[in-house]
């Protein structure tokens, strides 16, 4: 049995750090945001809301891709806009299993993002 710690956490702020020592999790994050923001442009232009306001989550996601939690860390101060963004991560589910190195290190996967909703 292969014995590896239970988390990494990725965060818009270890982008300019050194949190991310593997190509792997920058292209982890780089393909599971691109997924979100397709979805999400759908859902928002679906839905004819005009939002305007950041808000910051963390999702939790499983080695099989499953997004098993999903939290706002700060939010936006507009309830309507924190529940977008919920619905659009939950929407977007499930993301792509993680490669073999990725889940030979851990098993759970957090990444922390700040969102930005804006009328333009």
């Amino acid at each position: 049995m292969i014995r590896r710690p239970p988390r990494s956490t990725l965060s818009s702020s270890s982008a300019a750090s050194d949190v991310y020592k593997r190509q792997e999790e920058a292209v982890y994050l780089n393909l599971w945001q691109r997924q979100i923001e397709t979805n999400g442009d759908n859902i928002i232009s679906e839905s004819k809301s005009f939002l305007d306001g950041r808000v910051q989550i963390m999702a939790t996601i499983d080695v099989y891709g499953n997004l098993v939690k999903s939290e706002i860390l700060i939010s936006s101060g507009d309830k309507a806009i924190d529940e977008m963004a919920i619905n659009i991560l939950k929407e977007s589910a499930p993301f792509a299993p993680f490669n073999e190195t990725m889940s030979n290190e851990y098993s759970v996967l957090e990444i922390v993002r700040d969102w930005n909703f804006s009328i333009n």
